[in-house]
């Protein structure tokens, strides 16, 4: 959690700080590899969940 947290928070600023400065192309780049990156971030949570609780039923 504290690291979504700490990948999720930093893109959140770069994309508000682009769009405050009305660089549209700028921007969309920022949005768009910040989704990404936290597309990326869920996907390896949830792995990582699943597989620790497929280790707990093989325990």
């Amino acid at each position: 959690m504290m690291l979504q947290l700490l990948l999720w928070a930093p893109s959140m600023v770069l994309i508000a700080f682009f769009l405050s400065l009305g660089h549209d192309l700028v921007a969309g780049i920022i949005t768009t590899a910040g989704v990404l990156v936290l597309v990326a971030v869920f996907k390896n949570q949830a792995r990582f969940v699943s597989s620790t609780e497929v280790e707990d039923i093989f325990r």
